[in-house]
């Protein structure tokens, strides 16, 4: 079974997230239930997807939806983690049909939910659907899959699923940024508006906004001046890096505080605002209402 059942807390109930490693469960009977994350890291991997052969060095994420097949032709001295979901688990509203636009009707956070799934959907771009990580994304990726293999097979607290959930969320949230700034795969070097070191600092954020991030952090990891990381991210994003990062850190508290019931220090704590009482103050700065209203709300 693809899905993982309650039995500390909340026995029984069946919640649609699951990890595997390895690739024999993808030749299982369940396979095209499931939406799949697959994580690979490995000298090369040899694949075909949608009729197209690829071969891939290094890290790389593949997403399919419940009705693609990927056939893996050869894989040297991989690892192989496999991320199972259905759309519910999302949101208890959006199903497979919802999301490819089979249903007519509409709620107030469809197309934020869609959003994240976005690669999943059927007929999208492979090149959207194949993302090349990273050493510092892949660090991430399998960190996170690991919280949620954990999570889900210890099942220790009352918060196990909402827990699960939002590292899940975490792992779709660098996905889906990754794709707004992805370069197709047989091109290096073109990245339509954004210069290369800005696309760095991107993608650096992305995976580390969690934490303390200062300007001297980013010369230091780019290996450049303060000038020239200031000015380049102000040209290219209209933004500074403080604002950029902080609308992120927010993006992402949003998504928690509607999606699971983690307690507000906690999302505070994981989304790298630290101190509650400042998140709650810009929180209402910003949306004109507090966080729990926000989630009542919601």
């Amino acid at each position: 079974m693809l899905s993982t059942v309650g039995f500390n807390y909340y026995e029984g109930e069946i919640v649609p997230l699951s990890v595997t490693t390895g690739l024999e469960t993808l030749y299982s009977d369940e396979a095209n239930q499931y939406f799949k994350i697959i994580y690979v890291k490995s000298d090369y991997i040899d694949f075909t997807f949608n009729h197209k052969k690829y071969i891939v060095a290094g890290s790389v994420v593949i997403c399919l939806n419940d009705k693609e097949d990927i056939v893996i032709n050869q894989l040297s001295q991989g690892e192989v983690k496999i991320l199972w979901f259905k759309p519910y688990f999302l949101n208890s509203q959006l199903s497979f049909s919802r999301l490819e636009g089979k249903e007519t009707e509409t709620y107030e956070l469809q197309d934020h939910d869609i959003y994240y799934l976005m690669q999943f959907k059927q007929g999208a771009s492979d090149k959207i659907k194949i993302l090349d990580l990273s050493v510092l994304e892949a660090l991430i990726i399998d960190k996170k899959i690991s919280l949620i293999e954990e999570n889900l097979e210890k099942q220790s607290n009352l918060r196990w699923p909402c827990r699960s959930r939002s590292y899940f969320f975490e792992i779709l949230f660098c996905l889906v940024r990754e794709e707004d700034q992805q370069k197709d795969m047989t091109d290096t070097t073109d990245y339509q508006e954004y210069s290369q070191l800005v696309v760095d600092i991107i993608h650096y954020l992305q995976s580390y906004y969690n934490q303390k991030i200062t300007i001297d952090n980013l010369v230091k990891v780019f290996n450049t001046n303060r000038t020239t990381i200031i000015t380049e991210f102000k040209k290219y994003t209209n933004e500074t890096i403080n604002q950029y990062l902080i609308n992120m850190r927010l993006n992402m508290a949003l998504t928690m505080l509607r999606d699971t019931g983690l307690t507000i220090d906690e999302i505070s704590e994981r989304t790298g605002f630290n101190d509650s009482s400042y998140f709650s103050k810009y929180f209402k700065k910003k949306l004109e209402c507090s966080p729990s209203e926000y989630r009542k709300i919601n």
